[in-house]
């Protein structure tokens, strides 16, 4: 059975990849944005007008196919338009969606597309033919687009979008339990997404309680979702590494690996869960026990000379407080060494600016870096002659 969670649909006329998936290693990135101005934009495309829904339809495919963020949340706010004149309330339903996620997207200067949403989400609630699934994906994606409000206001604003969300998701989980009564697999799931919302935008306590709802319901039918409850161990054990709770992140991510293990170990949820364990060993000083998750991500990847060494766990370099006295910004190349354990060694700094000022500091930092080695016959080795850069920039 589909899971209500998903925010995917296949649109009339067209396929559409939804923008607000998360992307690989669960990282919360935004759009690059190499657009013009919005009030330029408006200009060049202010006798452009879709004035049909066909026109629309191509227009909104043509911006898609551009990857130009502003032209896009543009052309889904005018696709929005003509369905709302001329499709059913369910069609439209999955438009004010898809609307929502270009705007959340990128959103300066666009009118905010949360009233007439919230008008469509209310004409769907009285339908009689109303479509139980869009009902609820819609529900998540109004409460997904309150919290991502949240990330981009500092103010008191922050509270009432926070308030919104948690109104819009306990809306969706009554629907659920209202509509799909006997498969709790569907509720859990929405919890799990619920949890991951918050996590992203930075609510720990409410991302933990629903992630563990989520859990419970899993590990209750553990031989039927085992996939799924290392899931829900993964995202708690990334909730309390980010609150500082080491030991009770590193029992949550040791019970997912456990699972992963077992049925997928290759998988990149397995290989983000090893990545996150020399993160939470690393941070209670425990150096040489993250030495076997840095090698099984070595082990599972190829290697290419000419590839950037990403480090599965850095710390932040100490700004010297002599450069800070003078206002002084730089950049250090440090030289170094990865030895089969994934750790730093040989480290130099011959190249940067402000070189004098900045070497030692940056050399520090990057002798606390842990890496994945390089296998050869399935074994690890060293690797010598890698660099990484190190910038320096005055705060204002």
């Amino acid at each position: 059975m589909r899971i209500l969670v998903s925010i995917l649909f296949s649109l009339f006329l067209m396929a559409t990849p939804s923008v607000a998936q998360e992307k690989a290693h669960y990282d919360h990135k935004d759009a690059d944005v190499k657009d013009k101005p919005i009030k330029e934009l408006k200009e060049e495309l202010a006798d452009i007008n879709p004035s049909n829904l066909e026109e629309a339809i191509t227009s909104f495919n043509a911006a898609k196919k551009s990857e130009d963020s502003h032209r896009l949340t543009f052309y889904a706010e005018h696709l929005y338009l003509f369905v709302e004149k001329e499709l059913s309330i369910n069609e439209r339903a999955k438009i004010a969606m898809l609307w929502l996620e270009y705007y959340t997207l990128h959103s300066d200067g666009h009118k905010s597309p949360e009233k007439p949403y919230l008008n469509t989400l209310s004409l769907l609630k009285r339908n009689e033919d109303k479509n139980h699934e869009i009902l609820s994906n819609m529900y998540l994606a109004i409460g997904n687009f309150y919290l991502k409000q949240v990330e981009k206001n500092y103010s008191r604003m922050q509270e009432v979008y926070f308030n919104k969300a948690s109104k819009s998701y306990n809306r969706l989980i009554k629907l659920t339990k209202e509509y799909t009564p006997k498969n709790k697999a569907i509720l859990a799931a929405i919890h799990i997404e619920i949890g991951k919302n918050y996590y992203f935008a930075g609510d720990g306590y409410e991302a933990l309680k629903h992630l563990k709802i989520g859990q419970n319901i899993y590990a209750a039918h553990t031989e039927q979702y085992p996939e799924q409850l290392a899931t829900a161990e993964f995202w708690i054990a990334k909730v309390r590494l980010a609150r500082g709770k080491y030991k009770k992140a590193e029992i949550a991510m040791i019970k997912a690996l456990n699972i992963l293990e077992k049925t997928n170990p290759n998988s990149q949820l397995a290989l983000s869960g090893h990545a996150f364990m020399i993160q939470i060993l690393e941070k209670q000083g425990r150096r040489e026990e993250a030495t076997k998750h840095a090698q099984i991500i070595g082990a599972s990847r190829p290697f290419r000379p000419d590839q950037e060494q990403i480090p599965l766990y850095r710390v932040p370099s100490i700004y010297p407080s002599n450069a800070s006295r003078r206002g002084l910004g730089g950049w250090v190349m440090v030289e170094y060494t990865i030895d089969k354990h994934g750790f730093v060694k040989n480290s130099k700094a011959n190249h940067g600016e402000n070189l004098k000022y900045f070497k030692d500091a940056a050399v520090a930092a990057v002798e606390k870096y842990r890496f994945a080695p390089r296998y050869e016959d399935g074994k690890p080795v060293s690797t010598d002659n890698l660099t990484i850069i190190l910038s320096y920039e005055m705060k204002k």
